[in-house]
């Protein structure tokens, strides 16, 4: 059950970072005797608030991977709220006037000098992709946090078994000590 999940956290992770590329807003600015300017801006541009989180939560797949017991639980709370971090800030797109002042910004930028108030933004529904992906990517992190003890093979194949005292010791560590093992 925990690969199906990290399987699923790193997938969902990657979308929130290709999500994050694609563009979210193109911005055309107009204005008498002065050519006509189009911005398109990245989920990136608008706010990078996702993609670090996404690249945190592909990190953290690899430490539930190699952690167990309370270190993984920590990891797993951390996925849970980054989770519903990224879905948080997805939402905040739902409303243009969020954002407003962000495009406003860019658009200064790019025409070098403040700006009124002409020009036209048309949205589009990534943040809606972004939003689904950071809930169940929170809906993962709740299961690490709230799963039983479960072992990958990663954490268990290094771990010492404590050897018993009436263990018979094998024949290389018998030669190793001196005692013949045929006898």
């Amino acid at each position: 059950m925990l690969r199906r999940i990290l399987f699923v956290q790193l997938l969902l992770s990657a979308l929130v970072l290709f999500v994050s590329a694609r563009q979210w807003a193109r911005v055309t600015y107009f204005e008498a005797d002065f050519p006509t300017v189009s911005l398109s801006l990245s989920g990136r541009q608008l706010d990078p608030l996702q993609a670090g989180l996404a690249v945190a939560i592909l990190t953290a797949a690899l430490g539930i991977m190699v952690t167990r017991k309370i270190t993984r639980r920590l990891i797993g709370l951390f996925v849970f709220i980054a989770g519903l971090a990224i879905a948080g800030n997805a939402f905040g797109f739902a409303d243009p006037e969020n954002i407003t002042s962000t495009i406003v910004d860019q658009l200064n930028t790019a025409v070098g000098r403040p700006t009124n108030e002409n020009f036209s933004v048309v949205y589009s529904r990534w943040w809606l992709v972004s939003m689904t992906a950071g809930l169940v990517i929170a809906a993962c992190g709740f299961l690490v946090l709230a799963a039983k003890r479960v072992e990958t093979p990663l954490t268990s194949r290094y771990e010492r078994t404590p050897e018993t005292v009436d263990s018979k010791i094998s024949d290389w560590h018998a030669i190793d000590q001196g005692i013949d093992p045929t006898e």
